[in-house]
């Protein structure tokens, strides 16, 4: 009887838990998964970095080319008014509006008009933003819902230049009631090195040509 209590206990022992062999094994094999799993997170990370600076350089691009036409339609008018500082412009220019089906007819859908367009940059949302006013808004010093154009941007600054009789321009930071021979956009936008690119466009307005 002693001896079938002896060899059922060897029996237990040899059974009881892993080996060391086997401990080791498991280790090994959860951290090649892991290895793999942070290498596809890594890669996935890497690609959708790449796809959202290409995004932001091609909402840049059309904002860059919004701002310009929007700057080259300006015009001067005694009662709407360009005034401008670092990170935010507002000016009039003619912008297009919904057509009045009773006066334009079904056909069409937009027309001409005589309003207020304004660009600012948001520090806290790192984001450009679009603002419009038809002629009946403009003459109350109200404007439409604004627009997200560009996000992230680290920052935008607009830089005002005038030109003399020698043709020298002399450069102001802010304008308020008088109408810039050209305006520079400088645009800095973040890459995927964690550094800054500054973007620049110089835009004549139509009154320099």
């Amino acid at each position: 009887m002693d001896t079938f209590f002896k060899q059922s206990e060897k029996v237990r022992e040899k059974t009881r838990g892993f080996t060391l062999v086997e401990t080791l094994l498991v280790i090994s094999l959860m951290a090649m998964v892991s290895v793999s799993v942070f290498r596809v997170f890594l890669n996935g990370v890497r690609i959708w970095e790449r796809s959202e600076r290409f995004y932001v350089e091609e909402d840049l691009a059309i904002f860059l080319d919004m701002i310009g036409q929007d700057f080259r339609n300006s015009v001067e008018y005694s009662l709407f008014n360009f005034k401008g500082i670092g990170s935010k412009i507002s000016f009039p220019s003619i912008i297009k509006v919904r057509a009045d089906q009773k006066v334009s007819g079904d056909d069409v859908l937009y027309v001409d008009q005589l309003g207020m367009v304004e660009y600012y940059y948001d520090s806290l949302t790192k984001g450009i933003y679009k603002r419009k006013a038809n002629y009946g808004q403009a003459s109350k010093k109200r404007y439409g819902k604004e627009r997200l154009l560009v996000k992230p941007v680290r920052s935008l600054r607009f830089l005002y230049y005038f030109f003399n009789e020698d043709g020298q321009r002399e450069s102001k930071s802010f304008i308020d009631g008088e109408s810039p021979d050209a305006i520079q956009i400088e645009v800095e936008i973040p890459e995927s090195t964690g550094r800054y690119r500054k973007l620049k466009k110089l835009v004549l307005l139509p009154k320099a040509y």
